[in-house]
């Protein structure tokens, strides 16, 4: 079959394949190395504070009426609402990023509506000067 199992830690092995447990001594050394601290799992994320959240991401606690965005301004204050709560750890920053950009979307439709508005106001007043000039 091969060679038996060798613990990487004091290089004993048992013959049916298995790892031996390592001497007190090695295990003390090895949990004291850096290399053997508990860290979470790559791609893992710890939360930064432990709070009950509701479906919107916001503690429960801290949860708030909802927002008139009628405004460029209205945006931008939720915008830095958003994120203090993802600095402060109370929105992930996944779900901070996704929301801002939805921020972000409904300023340009606010921006493009206000041009709009503005760029039909101005072809009334050229129709309308056009039409008392004839």
């Amino acid at each position: 079959m091969g060679e038996p199992c060798k613990s990487a830690l004091d290089g004993r092995g048992a013959e049916d394949g298995t790892v031996d447990a390592p001497s007190r001594g090695s295990a003390l050394a090895a949990a004291s190395s850096p290399s053997t601290r508990d860290f979470p799992e790559r791609g893992s994320v710890s939360p930064a504070v432990s709070v009950p959240e509701s479906a919107h991401g916001l503690p429960r606690s801290r949860r708030r009426r909802p927002t008139d965005l009628a405004t460029i301004a209205d945006v931008r204050r939720e915008m830095a609402r958003l994120y203090r709560a993802a600095r402060d750890g109370a929105v992930a920053a996944t779900d901070a990023a996704k929301l801002t950009f939805v921020l972000m979307s409904i300023a340009a439709l606010i921006r493009d509506q206000d041009f709009e508005a503005r760029l039909l106001t101005l072809e009334q007043r050229t129709t309308n000067a056009d039409a008392e000039s004839a």
